[in-house]
């Protein structure tokens, strides 16, 4: 019930400092991010959560962004983002992605979505551990006019009396589907599966083939329903949903890229996959596909001049009804290297 004079009270003490860039007001709440989330209706929704389930995140809108789209290139986006964090001193946090090659032109399904886009939510709600807060999100001088609007905003949303998951989740229920389409067909994909055989005979490296399937329902879908379709069951990944407009992109993965503490980075290589795991650790070609991934990832840290450890055994880790070989990378960076430097 106080919600609206707190968060009032975070932007008067705001308002006694010259600030610049990014800037947050938070405040504690008992709200819940993904109940909460599927209550707004917004056209840009966020919602991320961490493998572990320590951190767990759900916004609206957008306070600042960095995208291909306003005509940057990779290098400018991230040296953008680079610019505002080294400047604010709060805790921000950019969500976002880019595409595996951002200079190739987008197909029709992904014209919604820049090849590179990274954001600052406007409103934010965020659990880490058993801590719950909400925050809006500001960039300055260019929000100062709209002030007063945003926080009603924040007020409205941040109000609202939070329902349970079992609630929310059946929201919009969907039937069956009515177009399924493969791409490439089984007979196209054999042909590839030959194809490649020749070429890695060849080469002695790493090919990874993908398929497509595009599923076309009667109805339209709600994203939030079929994203917790999706994710149930699936706890122990790193679950992930932005949409814009009619659009959703969303998924959960096993697999880290990196973490970081201090001037400690730990990464993993997680390839080699089967359905026993027995068999898996006995496997010649997921042995050899697994050890080319160690690598690759060695070989990309070392270039940035990471201090490796010494490699501990491969293990076998179960996720999704199948097991996959993982070797956990870790070393310790040298000074004065960025994020972003690693990321690139």
């Amino acid at each position: 019930s106080d919600i609206g004079a707190r968060l009032t009270a975070g932007l008067e003490k705001l308002s006694a400092k010259t600030r610049s860039g990014l800037v947050r007001i938070e405040i504690d709440t008992e709200l819940q991010p993904w109940p909460w989330l599927q209550q707004q209706s917004h056209d840009q929704c966020l919602y991320w959560r961490s493998r572990s389930g320590d951190l767990e995140v759900a916004g609206i809108g957008r306070a600042h962004s960095a995208d291909r789209g306003a005509g940057l290139g990779l290098t400018q986006v991230l040296a953008r983002l680079r610019q505002q964090l080294d400047l604010g001193t709060d805790d921000f946090r950019y969500y976002g992605g880019m595409a595996f090659d951002p200079t190739r032109p987008l197909t029709e399904s992904w014209q919604t979505l820049s090849p590179v886009c990274f954001f600052v939510p406007r409103l934010e709600l965020r659990r880490e551990h058993e801590r719950m807060t909400c925050a809006l999100n500001l960039h300055l001088p260019e929000d100062e006019p709209l002030l007063s609007g945003l926080l009603a905003q924040a007020v409205a949303c941040f109000s609202q009396v939070g329902q349970t998951a079992e609630e929310t989740c059946e929201r919009l229920p969907f039937g069956p589907a009515v177009i399924r389409q493969l791409s490439p067909n089984r007979q196209q994909w054999w042909e590839q599966v030959t194809s490649l055989l020749r070429e890695l005979d060849e080469t002695q490296g790493k090919l990874v083939l993908a398929c497509k399937e595009r599923v076309c329902f009667h109805d339209a879908l709600d994203a939030m329903t079929l994203f917790d379709r999706i994710k149930q069951g699936r706890a122990d990944s790193y679950s992930f949903m932005f949409t814009a407009g009619q659009m959703a992109f969303m998924g959960m993965s096993p697999e880290q890229l990196y973490r970081r503490q201090g001037q400690r980075l730990f990464s993993e290589a997680l390839a080699g996959t089967r359905g026993s795991g027995v068999a898996l650790q006995d496997s010649i070609k997921e042995n050899a596909e697994h050890d080319y991934v160690v690598r690759d990832v060695r070989e990309a840290l070392a270039s940035i001049g990471l201090a490796l450890d010494t490699l501990p055994p491969k293990e076998v880790v179960y996720w999704n009804r199948l097991c996959h070989l993982r070797t956990q990378i870790s070393g310790r960076l040298p000074e004065n290297l960025h994020d972003l430097d690693i990321i690139r």
